[in-house]
Order: C-alpha cells, then structure tokens, then sequence
C-alpha cells in the first residue's frame, strides 16, 4: 500500500528510525523553524538546527573525530533539507552512517518527483 503524500516525510522518519535501530529521528528544512518529519523523542530543535549548522562542511557518511558518535545525518539535496538520528545505546558504524547517506538519496529523489 501507498503512503499518502502528505505523509510521506513522516513514515520516511519512522522507517529510518527502525532501519537503523536509532531512539529519534528527523527530518528538518534549511533554515527552517520548525522540523518536517519527527520520530521519536527528538532533541530540541534549537540543538538539532545548531548541530545541523555546525557540520554542514563534513562528509556525512564518514566518521569525524569531533562529532558526536551517536548522532548520524545525511542530506536530503533535492529537499534543501537534512535527516538526522540519534540513539543513546552505542556509536553508529560506519557502514550505518554509508547507509543513511544512501537511504537520503533515494529518498530525497522519491519526495521531490512525487
């Protein structure tokens, strides 16, 4: 069955949520004052948006040194927009983090031709 348009970003939110074992998920327009999609008990905005300003230069689907280990986020290009999860048991893999960058990708194409 079909997901609604009108509620496609928020079953994406879920369904990366559980692809990747994560406590939150969101999905959050540049520049934007409030969130798209939410899964989750999503941190507050504030910090996500900040987090999400902070990285910006880096690679999402990398490990770096001076980002938090539970925390992933990929881009969603075609949207102007991010996805970000976070789960408080263990660090994501870097193969979790290659996953996301992919799932962003299809999922950004699929949103923004539908």
């Amino acid at each position: 069955m079909e997901t609604p348009r009108d509620e496609r970003t928020e079953a994406t939110c879920e369904l990366v949520r559980d692809m990747l074992e994560a406590d939150w998920c969101t999905v959050v327009p540049n520049g934007a004052q409030s969130p798209l999609a939410v899964s989750g008990d999503v941190p507050d905005l504030p910090w996500v948006m900040a987090f999400l300003g902070g990285i910006s230069h880096l690679a999402s689907d990398v490990e770096h040194e001076h980002t938090p280990a539970d925390v992933a986020w990929a881009p969603l290009d075609l949207l102007d927009a991010g996805v970000v999860v976070g789960r408080q048991r263990g660090a994501f893999r870097l193969r979790e983090r290659q996953h996301l960058t992919l799932i962003a990708r299809i999922v950004s194409s699929a949103l923004a031709s539908s």
